[in-house]
């Protein structure tokens, strides 16, 4: 009779864990989230008018779709679908940033695209740099081990750099 008890809770914590018992959890809410399409024309684009950075963030719980375009006279500029937001730097500061991430091995071997199945609370990135008479453009998922670890510098310096998106309706 405890065996059957035990086997009973057991069966029923493991259907809470994947969403079967409890559709806010495990599984089911990832099902919630459509991602949205990549907007890598668009950053094409937004080079080719100037932008010296272009960063897309897509993904998340949130299904968050940005992408920011930073020139080298110092105008930074981002879309999310729903709000656009604008931010200034000094020319100097775009230059030491694009230096920044030229140190980091932007334009080398070791900076190179990976992907895969991004999880619930993941996002995909693609970040593309014009510097030196040079443009890259990289893509990575976070939540693995399969982008170069100088990437996520580079990703980290830009968060502090972009402008922020004030929260919408949830």
């Amino acid at each position: 009779m405890i065996v059957g008890a035990v086997v009973a809770i057991a069966l029923i914590v493991t259907l809470q864990l994947l969403g079967v018992l409890n559709p806010g959890r495990g599984s089911g809410a990832a099902a919630a989230c459509t991602i949205k399409p990549f907007r890598q024309t668009q950053a094409a684009e937004l080079m080719k008018s100037g932008a010296v950075i272009t960063y897309e963030r897509n993904g998340g719980s949130s299904c968050v779709d940005e992408l920011y375009a930073v020139y080298a006279d110092g105008r930074i500029v981002g879309d999310n679908g729903t709000q656009k937001i604008e931010k200034t730097a000094t020319p100097a500061d775009v230059q030491a940033q694009l230096g920044r991430i030229s140190d980091l091995g932007w334009f080398t071997d070791n900076m190179y695209s990976s992907s895969h199945t991004p999880c619930a609370q993941c996002y995909t990135y693609f970040t593309g740099v014009v510097h030196g008479g040079q443009e890259k453009t990289v893509q990575a998922v976070d939540g693995g081990t399969d982008a170069p670890a100088n990437y996520w510098l580079v990703s980290g310096m830009l968060s502090t750099f972009l402008p922020t998106f004030s929260p919408g309706p949830q």
